[in-house]
């Protein structure tokens, strides 16, 4: 589910949808998926109107929390940077 969230995001192999690809994350985030938790949260921390996602920060920065303590790099550095 993350790596056709990926796609999504990326345009690769379909059309690019970041709306999409948020679907995915959020599917990916319900069945524990670290590298998802890391997107996800990015994509909270910062809002993405074009993906229809408001800024949670609050939301975000847990999510990130979470990919980081399960060593994901993505999620160390926006655990880093906020």
């Amino acid at each position: 589910m993350c790596q056709l969230a990926d796609c999504f995001l990326r345009g690769q192999g379909v059309t690019k949808d970041p709306a999409q690809a948020v679907v995915w994350f959020q599917k990916a985030v319900s069945l524990g998926d670290t590298g998802a938790k890391a997107y996800l949260g990015a994509f909270l921390l910062e809002g993405d109107p074009r993906a229809g996602v408001a800024k949670d920060a609050a939301r975000g920065f847990a999510l990130s929390r979470e990919a980081a303590d399960e060593g994901n790099g993505l999620g160390r550095y926006c655990v880093a940077e906020c």
